[in-house]
């Protein structure tokens, strides 16, 4: 059988993640040397990231790289893809509240935070295990987003045990791996 390769929607889209994926992690690492505008910009990536990561989920799901369009595959396209958004969305909604310096206290934000980290890596795990099983995708981009999840937890967890060294070093790592889900878009595809 022969293949062609993705299409140009599913390449750009691939390519605008991994390109906000690296840009984000390196303002994330710069926040030691830089201070705050360096975790600010950091943020303010790590948001965009998010919202197009969403986005290659759904060209993911919608290529039929997750499966057919059965329940499973449906269901943990639209959740990872939902909640990416709620993540962005949060994120830009706490970093508004922390420049007005009305940030909530401490205990609530790393609640709703490990709650966002849980439902997060819960989802893309879900998804990962959804291209797993339809096996369309290149072997080695099938096992991405579980690894992600599994990043997304573990970044929580630093940023709650350690914090400070987990608060750069954990956030940097899971955005980079998540990013590495848009590697699946570069698949290409057979023809029938």
């Amino acid at each position: 059988m022969s293949q062609i390769p993705a299409p140009l929607l599913s390449r750009q889209v691939g390519v605008a993640v991994l390109s906000l994926s690296v840009a984000a992690a390196a303002a994330l690492s710069l926040t030691p040397l830089l201070g705050g505008w360096a975790l600010v910009a950091g943020v303010v990536l790590v948001a965009v990231q998010q919202a197009f990561l969403a986005l290659a989920v759904l060209v993911i799901g919608r290529t039929g790289l997750a499966g057919r369009h059965a329940l499973f595959p449906v269901v943990a396209t639209l959740g990872s893809a939902g909640i990416l958004v709620l993540d962005a969305v949060a994120e830009i909604v706490g970093l508004l509240l922390a420049l007005l310096g009305a940030l909530p206290t401490f205990d609530l934000v790393t609640r709703v935070a490990g709650v966002f980290a849980g439902l997060t890596a819960l989802l893309l795990v879900l998804f990962g295990v959804a291209l797993l099983r339809a096996r369309r995708a290149r072997p080695g981009t099938r096992v991405v987003p579980v690894i992600a999840g599994i990043a997304v937890v573990a970044a929580a967890a630093a940023v709650l045990l350690v914090p400070a060294g987990g608060l750069i070093a954990g956030p940097v790592v899971a955005v980079l791996l998540s990013g590495g889900i848009a590697l699946a878009l570069f698949t290409p595809r057979a023809l029938p």
